[in-house]
């Protein structure tokens, strides 16, 4: 009897032993994701691509409206660029 309640007792501890260290595994998961998404949204360099995305969005409203509006300016620039070619 008394060897089974050894084993009982080993039993208990090798969980809880093997539950710190998952706990202790998911903890340094955990830390380093949250370092890798620090890294990650850290901008690496002056000139980024959302940055220069965000550039030609803010400036092709005001060059299509200046196309528009000097249409017919433009193309009788290209009629006469052709015309002499």
């Amino acid at each position: 009897m008394e060897d089974s309640q050894r084993d009982s007792s080993k039993g208990g501890e090798t969980s809880s032993v093997e539950n710190l260290e998952a706990k202790e595994t998911m903890d340094a998961i955990n830390r380093l994701l949250d370092y890798h998404e620090r890294v990650n949204k850290t901008r690496s360099s002056a000139l980024d691509y959302r940055a220069f995305i965000s550039l030609i969005n803010s400036l092709l409203l005001p060059v299509v409206a200046f196309l528009l509006g000097n249409l017919d300016k433009i193309l009788a620039l290209l009629r006469n660029s052709l015309e002499g070619a």
